[in-house]
C-alpha cells in the first residue's frame, strides 16, 4: 500500500497534521471513534466537549480517543453557546482536556474570544478559532489564535452570524490575515 502525498501547509505544519483537512466539533457526532479515524487518515478531529454531562466522562473519551488515535494528533471542540446543557462546568471540561494532555483546540464563542484565547495559550495549547466574519477572524487573530477556521452561511450546524459565502470570506480572509487560516462550509465540486 502506498501513503498518500502529504499536503504541507502552514496549518498542517503548525497542527502537525499530514492533510489540511479539518473535521469540525459536531456536538454527540464527534465522539472518541470518530475523531480518531480522522487522526489516523491524516487529518485533524475535535471531541466536543458539550457532548458530555461530566468530566469523567470526559476524561474517559479522551483517553479512548487516544488509544484508538495511535498517536496521531487530535483536539478538543469547546463551544460557548448561551445554552449548555452539560453539568460540567466549561472550565472544568477545559481543565479535564489540558490534564490529559490535550493540547489542540478549537473555539468557537458568542462573545469575544479574548478570553477565552488566551486562557488556552498560557497553558502551551493551540488554538483554531472558528469565525463567521472577518472582523471576528481579525479579532481572533490579534488576541493571539494560532489558526482561523473560516466558515461561510452556509456551513451546518451554527454558521454565526455572518451572511457571506465561505468562498467569499476566504478571498478576503487571503488578504487581511496574517495568520494561517482553513476554511469550511458550502465548498464542493
Amino acid at each position: 500500500m502506498t501513503t498518500p502525498p502529504r499536503h504541507a501547509t502552514r496549518a498542517t505544519e503548525l497542527l502537525g497534521i499530514e492533510h489540511p483537512i479539518l473535521a469540525g466539533g459536531m456536538q454527540w457526532l464527534s465522539d472518541a471513534p470518530y475523531v480518531a479515524a480522522v487522526a489516523r487518515a491524516g487529518g485533524l478531529g475535535f471531541v466536543t466537549c458539550r457532548s458530555y454531562g461530566a468530566a469523567e466522562a470526559f476524561r474517559e473519551a479522551l483517553g479512548l480517543c487516544r488509544e484508538l488515535a495511535g498517536g496521531r494528533p487530535f483536539g478538543v471542540n469547546i463551544s460557548v453557546s448561551a445554552r449548555s446543557s452539560a453539568e460540567a462546568s466549561q472550565a472544568e471540561m477545559i481543565r479535564t482536556a489540558l490534564d490529559a494532555g490535550v493540547r489542540l483546540f478549537e473555539t468557537a464563542c458568542r462573545g469575544p474570544a479574548d478570553a477565552l484565547i488566551g486562557e488556552l495559550k498560557a497553558e502551551g495549547a493551540t488554538v483554531i478559532h472558528k469565525c463567521s466574519t472577518l472582523r471576528h477572524a481579525l479579532a481572533a487573530e490579534r488576541a493571539g489564535a494560532d489558526v482561523l477556521g473560516i466558515v461561510g452561511a452556509e456551513e451546518g450546524g451554527h454558521p454565526g452570524p455572518g451572511d457571506l459565502s465561505t468562498l467569499t470570506l476566504a478571498a478576503a480572509a487571503a488578504r487581511k490575515l496574517r495568520a494561517p487560516f482553513v476554511v469550511g462550509g458550502g465548498v464542493g465540486t
